[in-house]
């Protein structure tokens, strides 16, 4: 789908159409030299509740954590109008705007969807709509960790669990490790489980937020985890233990993070030792579980570079959440060596567990 099949209501009624016939939930919109556009729906779909853009910001760290947009449905005319209401320096300065805006409408959504001209979509064993947990693990090198994780997998309990392996590893400067992990996954057969081959390289940050968002209709809870770990059998059920536990103590608080990685360095400190879960200042991208809840306006709109999980971490804090993980560990990083910012083993470390 692209820009010329909308219907842009400014001052003259065009006669092309916004056609949605296979896009329930994506809504690619581009940019704009004007600060209100009204675009003109072709199906009869009652779109009033509430709308998301795609995240962007400022810098690789700063995330736009208002909405700089207010986006209004008309039954009446079966038309979206969207209107700039805030500025920044960067995206927003002058009339309209200079980024491709897209729109996300994660409601009474029927079908599992990705964006247009992303990838290719696989499913396997899929026999259900809705799961207790979403899973979403984003590959791209490093196949000897990929297959012992693979292997890992395999023996976990997720049979509640909606899986979504993200691959990129044919998208840039492909090499024999990399056709070796698109095999593994290609390979690779598990119930609840969705393969999407991406077709443009988008980083980690892009896999994540392009999976969680397609299961978002359809999970209580959202999980990300890395392709180098290995994990305990109950890996999930224990860290949705200490969630639950943190919850208890913390009622009222709906910023709670869970990890069932726990390491111990200057960056991620131990507050508190109790009997079901580790208090912390922080965690790493390792692994991740929260609420849906807090997913739409919160934690997606950090989503927006490689500093992804340190802009989790950030707001978390800021909203006064509370972060925790498992004791002990239920998941250990074997990545010794890393595929971005740590490709020499000798000279630096890398992040280890508790995991028994």
């Amino acid at each position: 789908m692209d820009v010329g099949d909308f219907i842009f209501l400014n001052h003259k009624i065009n006669q092309n159409a916004y056609e949605l016939a296979k896009n329930e939930i994506i809504f690619p919109i581009g940019v704009s030299s004007e600060n209100s556009i009204t675009i003109q729906l072709t199906t009869h779909k009652n779109y009033s509740k509430q709308w998301y853009i795609y995240p962007f910001g400022d810098t690789r760290t700063r995330f736009q954590k208002d909405n700089p947009f207010a986006i209004e449905f008309s039954s009446e005319t079966n038309t979206i109008t969207i209107t700039k209401i805030k500025s920044n320096s960067k995206h927003l300065w002058g009339d309209g705007w200079k980024f491709p805006l897209q729109l996300w409408y994660p409601h009474d959504v029927s079908d599992f969807v990705i964006p247009p001209n992303y990838g290719r979509l696989i499913r396997n064993g899929i026999k259900k709509k809705c799961y207790k947990y979403g899973l979403v693990i984003p590959f791209f090198s490093r196949a000897n960790y990929v297959k012992e994780f693979l292997e890992s997998l395999q023996q976990s309990d997720t049979s509640n669990c909606l899986i979504v392996f993200m691959d990129e590893s044919m998208t840039n400067a492909v090499n024999e490790d990399h056709i070796s992990v698109h095999t593994l996954i290609k390979n690779f057969k598990i119930p609840n489980l969705i393969k999407v081959f991406k077709i443009r390289h988008g980083n980690m940050f892009d896999s994540i937020l392009t999976g969680w968002d397609m299961i978002y209709p359809f999970c209580e809870y959202l999980i990300t985890l890395d392709s180098d770990t290995i994990m305990k059998k109950d890996w999930i059920s224990k860290i949705d233990d200490a969630y639950h536990a943190m919850k208890n103590d913390y009622p009222g608080n709906p910023f709670i993070l869970a990890s069932g990685f726990n390491t111990e360095t200057e960056r991620h400190c131990i507050i508190e030792r109790r009997s079901q879960y580790i208090l912390k200042n922080s965690v790493g991208g390792c692994n991740m579980f929260f609420h849906k809840d807090i997913y739409p306006d919160y934690i997606r709109k950090t989503l927006i570079s490689y500093k992804w999980d340190s802009n989790i971490i950030s707001y978390i804090q800021e909203l006064d959440g509370i972060i925790g993980t498992t004791t002990p560990s239920v998941i250990q990083h074997i990545g010794e060596v890393s595929s971005g910012h740590r490709d020499d083993p000798v000279n630096s470390s890398y992040d280890r567990s508790d995991y028994l």
